[in-house]
């Protein structure tokens, strides 16, 4: 198989030229992580995807697990050979390219094997390589803009091509000059390079609105894979949702956007997590059955019911003091030890107000307001990635 060269089975050569009826898609850095989702998401969509991959052995083994409408491409985002050659056998054997996905992407090029708080300690600027930050530029940067360039030809040609670029709310300006922003630590190397693929994205969306070729940038939120050696809370069946909706848009879609995990018609299915809301519900009904079965007075469960957000009112200091005001007393924690005081005191009572204390925190999960982080208000342990990021910022 030459190198750059499209790795095809001979069946799938037998139906070439029906393959060429379907829309055709290219994902880079497509042999795992969250590319591999991607391609794998855009296939079952009935896209013929394009696994891109620097070491085509890789991308033949990653295209079969996608199935018989994936085929490997080697594609080596910074090597300028590479792309042409990818580009013409593109368009020699399948004709057509409907959606580019500028997935690859590397966090350092440093020593493997590092820790993610080694990795952004060298990246800061102040000791960061100059030889480390241009190879990351290579990657996120210049090998976003060489790829696109390559592929305009044929991406022109299509009725509504679509480009999605991964990048990371991490190089968003406007959170990481907010002091109280505790991961604003990790704006180094990494996050600047996104920094840079969020103007290049506007960059792009703007020269080829005419042409109606919708360009977005998508973050997949913090994903478990290599390039954050694992640690990462999303799995990759998350992460992937929202590049390949952008992938997907209509000739009325948005361009020159940036967005973060979800869309606002998908958070509640995807961001607050539905068993932790059905959980909220169960509480809520539980505690107010057993609130009226004890024949508890519903005045006092009016009046009392909305005490608990007093810890609001920590906000008004900053947001760090608020999260844990707030977190103190919609834990079930509190209510719980004071049930205990009152079994032990005998004063039913203090049970009572233990139950409307309880029932408030189950409806306010219920509602998919959960346990406050201190970096803003909306950031909750239900949606912590409920935002999406304007595409200047």
């Amino acid at each position: 198989m030459p190198r750059g060269g499209i790795g095809e089975t001979a069946m799938q050569k037998k139906g070439r030229l029906l393959l060429q009826d379907k829309p055709v898609a290219l994902v880079t850095g497509a042999n795992k992580g969250i590319g591999l989702q991607i391609a794998k998401d855009l296939a079952a969509r009935g896209f013929t995807v394009l696994v891109g991959s620097r070491n085509l052995k890789d991308g033949e083994a990653a295209a079969k697990s996608v199935g018989a409408d994936a085929r490997a491409l080697q594609l080596d985002v910074t090597n300028q050979a590479s792309i042409d050659t990818a580009a013409e056998h593109i368009r020699n054997e399948l004709g057509r390219l409907d959606v580019l996905v500028n997935n690859a992407g590397i966090s350092h090029a440093g020593k493997p094997g590092r820790s993610l708080q080694e990795m952004a300690k060298s990246g800061r600027l102040s000791v960061a390589s100059l030889d480390e930050v241009r190879a990351v530029f290579e990657t996120n940067v210049f090998g976003v803009i060489a790829v696109t360039q390559a592929m305009l030809p044929l991406l022109r040609k299509a009725p509504a091509a679509s480009i999605v670029n991964v990048s990371s709310s991490s190089g968003s300006l406007t959170m990481n000059s907010d002091p109280t922003n505790p991961h604003r630590a990790m704006f180094g190397t990494y996050s600047l390079s996104k920094t840079a693929l969020n103007a290049i994205t506007v960059a792009f969306a703007s020269d080829l609105e005419s042409a109606s070729i919708k360009v977005n940038a998508a973050c997949p939120g913090f994903t478990s894979t290599d390039l954050n050696n694992f640690q990462g809370t999303r799995t990759v069946q998350q992460a992937a949702r929202e590049p390949v909706r952008l992938a997907l848009l209509d000739a009325n879609g948005p361009t020159g956007t940036v967005h973060s995990i979800s869309s606002d018609e998908e958070v509640i299915a995807m961001n607050p997590r539905p068993l932790l809301r059905l959980e909220g519900a169960a509480v809520l009904i539980v505690s107010v059955l057993s609130y009226h079965w004890r024949l508890g007075s519903w005045l006092p469960f009016a009046l009392l019911f909305l005490v608990p957000d007093l810890s609001l009112l920590g906000y008004a200091a900053n947001v760090r003091v608020g999260a844990f005001t707030y977190n103190a007393f919609h834990t079930y924690l509190g209510p719980l030890v004071l049930a205990g005081y009152s079994f032990g005191s005998n004063r039913p009572v203090i049970f009572s107000m233990s139950l409307i204390w309880i029932a408030h925190i189950g409806l306010d999960r219920m509602l998919g307001f959960g346990l406050k982080y201190p970096t803003r208000f909306n950031d909750t342990h239900l949606n912590l990635d409920r935002h999406t990021l304007s595409i200047g910022n």
